[in-house]
């Protein structure tokens, strides 16, 4: 019973508190109708009652009273009205001239102020009635008066405080400017209804979005250009005075409100812009208040270099990519012509950026490459893949000049950008070989540069891994973060993993040259990136591994083992650099083509002849270097392919040939070593140390044991002869 009554209790106190909580919501968003109908309802009542007081009060006196706050009252008014003009005028006068005007002539703040002078006024000119009849009425409505006087001159001096806010004085802007354009957009409205064409008006022939009858109009008020156009005027000022006074809210809050005022322009233009073309003029496809803006950025970016600005420095920099990425949306969703006005953002971006990299700023530098990376990023969105080629330059410029510095903070944020760009490309349904290959040159080029410095020891390993790495943040930790999020049952996953893989080959072809060349290179100036390279090959193998399976596209997937084959080639070409070797071990490289070629079943083509080459390598290995523990692992590898894939004869015929190619005499240790892998010998407890010593002590089978046997005996023959 207690517990049925305590649960009905919570119940109803629930259902009070959710009302409550209604009821005020439902009050708050009505707050200023129910305080005037009460005020209404006060007045009334004040007013229908105050009869009572009439015998009461004395006229003579009320009178006076009547006259002395009247008089005080006007007064008053004046005094604050001054002072509330001077302060205004005194906190805006910073800004330019029309905005100045504008402000210091504010309709509401005069509206108020006015009404208090007629307010004090009336409350003065109250004190003529002496008629004994109304004299309470009249006192209730001084009373009224006062409190709206009160009222009044605290909206005023609100309006002020807001007037000489600067964020406040944006917002203004920006509301004035939306206000001016539907006013306008309404008019071209009425004007289409008027003419009967608003649904007939037939697109022109070059343009199929091209709204004609709506251009024609915009062009025959050239007036309404001005608005947006004084708007950014006024924020690039308010923008360089405010940066002078070291405020960057307010600085940053004027640059990006400008792109606010682009958008309304476009929003309001809608489809009636030209683009460039064989047949079309500059002049049509030149946009008044579109140079506007990137001259007067133009300029703040010259001011700020010049008194090295830092902070307004990346501010112009992120406008400019802002702009830039505006436009491209615009061209794609809404498919409006901006495709000059994207462009030729961008050119201003890189007069901008070439010229504060003078500067030698670390912090701004870094930053502005991410601000670049994410350009490049949206404009990969948007398809508008043509303007890649400046933001790539713009990358590539940075890294150079970072390595020149010896930057490793700038080089380390050039290539995680490079890295994101290619994922976003292998993503892309636009044709993106040109941009691939470009991109993969340029890296190529960057290491270069550092083959030739040879300063950052932290490149040595692997040139630039923050592309060429297998962290999360390079190319490849982010693919396979992206790969391994596909649902394979999904048929969108599906679609988008076929386009994956058709990407991903193509880049693979456009930069195996270059990684080629990016090798030999550094071999030349004896900066290894063995590891890098080769350490990212076979992760790529892995991956192509990966996306091969299920795949019902035949010729997709020949494509993909084709391309593993090429990896596999360049991995064992490199093997055969002895400069490699006298720098860099490979000791777990070979396990790595180990797992590699356990996972390519499907193909035992290409097992096939890396068993061989894995042979030959592994005696190579030994005659140059006396390796044992290499050789044994490498005949150890073949023996696990060849019984595993059914190549046994293949792998003894290959093993009986590389036995003839040795160059030194066969060490007892091979044969040791060969012994313990095989299990052919009793084995101590040790540590495992490689990926085939793991598999032969735990996975190994008869057969495997019988084939590393076989190769013993070949060896012992070799040995004897």
């Amino acid at each position: 019973m207690k517990k049925t009554v305590s649960n009905l209790l919570f119940s109803i106190a629930e259902v009070v508190q959710v009302n409550w909580f209604k009821f005020r919501w439902w009050v708050s968003d009505r707050k200023s109708i129910l305080a005037l109908i009460a005020v209404c309802i006060s007045l009334q009542i004040s007013v229908a009652n105050s009869y009572q007081f009439n015998p009461l009060i004395d006229t003579e006196q009320v009178s006076s009273l009547l006259l002395t706050i009247g008089g005080a009252l006007i007064g008053f008014t004046a005094i604050v009205f001054s002072l509330l003009l001077f302060s205004l005028q005194t906190n805006i006068q910073r800004l330019r001239y029309l905005d100045f005007h504008k402000f210091s002539t504010d309709k509401k703040i005069f509206t108020q102020l006015l009404s208090c002078f007629l307010i004090a006024i009336a409350i003065a000119g109250s004190s003529l009635v002496k008629n004994q009849n109304i004299s309470g009425q009249t006192l209730v409505i001084v009373v009224w008066l006062i409190l709206l006087f009160i009222v009044l001159l605290y909206q005023s001096y609100k309006r002020a405080l807001i007037l000489v806010n600067p964020i406040e004085q944006i917002n203004l802007i920006l509301r004035y400017s939306s206000k001016q354009h539907n006013k306008w957009d309404k008019a071209i409205q009425r004007a289409l209804v008027v003419n009967n064409r608003l649904s007939k008006s037939a697109p022109l022939q070059e343009q199929s979005d091209f709204d004609g009858l709506r251009y024609a109009h915009v062009s025959a008020y050239p007036e309404q250009k001005q608005i947006p156009i004084n708007a950014v005027d006024s924020l690039c000022v308010m923008a360089k005075n405010y940066a002078n006074l070291n405020d960057i809210n307010i600085t940053k809050t004027s640059l990006n409100s400008i792109i606010q005022i682009t958008r309304q322009y476009i929003e309001f233009r809608k489809n009636t812009f030209i683009d460039t073309g064989p047949f079309v003029a500059t002049d049509m496809s030149s946009e008044l208040v579109f140079n506007n803006t990137f001259e007067q950025l133009r300029q703040l970016s010259a001011i700020a270099i010049a008194s090295k600005n830092e902070q307004l420095i990346g501010f112009i920099t992120e406008t400019f990519a802002g702009l830039a990425t505006l436009f491209a949306q615009f061209n794609h969703i809404r498919n409006f012509q901006l495709q000059h006005q994207t462009s030729l953002a961008i050119q201003y971006l890189k007069s901008h950026i070439e010229l504060s990299m003078q500067l030698n700023n670390t912090d701004l530098m870094f930053n502005d490459a991410k601000v670049i990376g994410e350009l490049g990023l949206n404009l990969i969105k948007s398809k508008s893949t043509a303007n890649l080629e400046i933001v790539d330059t713009l990358l590539f410029n940075y890294g150079q000049h970072s390595l020149v510095k010896q930057d490793p903070a700038v080089i380390g944020a050039v290539m995680d950008q490079y890295s994101r760009l290619t994922l976003f490309l292998l993503f892309s349904e636009s044709d993106t070989k040109m941009i691939c290959e470009r991109i993969t040159n340029n890296i190529k080029e960057l290491g270069k540069l550092n083959s030739v410095i040879k300063k950052f020891q932290w490149l040595d390993q692997g040139f630039l891994s923050g592309y060429y790495g297998c962290n999360p943040t390079s190319l490849m930790g982010l693919l396979f973060e992206q790969v391994n999020g596909l649902d394979i049952s999904n048929a969108e996953h599906q679609k988008i993993k076929l386009r994956l893989t058709s990407n991903i080959l193509d880049w693979l072809d456009t930069s195996y040259r270059n990684r080629l060349e990016q090798f030999e290179y550094d071999q030349q100036n004896g900066c290894p990136t063995f590891q890098a390279l080769t350490g990212w090959s076979i992760e790529m193998i892995k991956l192509l591994t990966n996306l091969a399976q299920n795949l019902e596209d035949n010729r997709l997937k020949d494509d993909c083992y084709a391309s593993i084959e090429k990896e596999l080639n360049l991995l064992l070409s490199l093997m055969d650099d002895e400069a490699v070797f006298r720098k860099v071990s490979t000791f777990h490289h070979i396990d790595e083509i180990f797992l590699v070629l356990m996972n390519l079943a499907e193909k035992p083509s290409i097992v096939k002849l890396y068993i061989s080459r894995l042979i030959k390598f592994g005696v190579k290995q030994y005659s140059r270097t006396k390796n044992h523990m290499e050789l044994a692992k490498c005949i150890a590898v073949g023996a696990i392919l060849a019984n595993k894939l059914d190549l046994v004869q293949y792998y003894e015929q290959e093993l009986i040939n590389s036995a003839h190619s040795f160059s030194v005499p066969v060490d007892e240790n091979i044969l040791v070593r060969l012994r313990y892998l095989g299990g052919l010998k009793s084995r101590r407890l040790m540590p495992v140390r490689s990926d085939v010593e793991s598999y032969c002590l735990y996975h190994l089978t008869k057969d495997v044991s019988g084939s590393i046997q076989f190769a013993i005996d070949t060896l012992i023959t070799k040995q004897a002869t």
